[in-house]
Formats: structure tokens, sequence, C-alpha cells
């Protein structure tokens, strides 16, 4: 039974991370138009679900939003990096390392 549980624990980590990488990738398409730039509201859910992944690309993959957060703000000026943002970045490396990322 503890291997039917595992598993299933498995399952949900994969489904939830690649629900998380396609919602990702939906970053590249926001920005190719000024009318649905993502706001600071895309970037928090994006990183509060990688956050909630179990995955241990949660690190790489909030870094990654971030970076986009930084470029987006360059080209929209109600957009500013915010602490809260850095704060789930950490929280996304904490995933990863708790997953078994080496060197998160």
């Amino acid at each position: 039974k503890d291997s039917d549980k595992t598993s299933t624990d498995k399952n949900s980590i994969e489904m939830r991370t690649e629900v998380a990488k396609e919602a990702t990738t939906y970053l590249d398409s926001m920005v190719r138009h000024e009318t649905s730039y993502p706001t600071r509201v895309t970037f928090i859910f994006l990183l509060q679900l990688w956050r909630k992944t179990g995955s241990t690309e949660a690190g790489e993959y909030a870094d990654e939003i971030l970076s986009r957060m930084e470029t987006v703000s360059m080209y929209q000026r109600d957009l500013k990096p915010f602490s809260n943002g850095y704060m789930l970045a950490l929280e996304c490396w904490h995933t990863a390392a708790t997953a078994g990322y080496v060197g998160a």
C-alpha cells in the first residue's frame, strides 16, 4: 500500500508540474501584444503554482518567471518588481530542495 501511495504522489507531482509548465509558456504569448501584457497577479499566480507543485524544477522556473517579470517591468511602468515575487521564488527553491533538487 505504501508503494501505491508513493506512485500516486509521484503522478500528482508530475501532473501539477505539467500544468505549471503549460501556464508558464503562456507568458511568452502574453508579451507579444501590449494589450495582453502579464500583470502582477499573473506573476504571483505562476509563482504560487510552482510553489505548490512539489517539483524539483520549481526553483529554476521561479527564476525564469522573475526574470520575465523584471523584463516586462522595463516596458510596463505600472509593473515594478515586488517583494512578494522574490519571497515566492525563495519558497519555490524550498519546494525544489524538499523534492530532492541537489544544490537548491
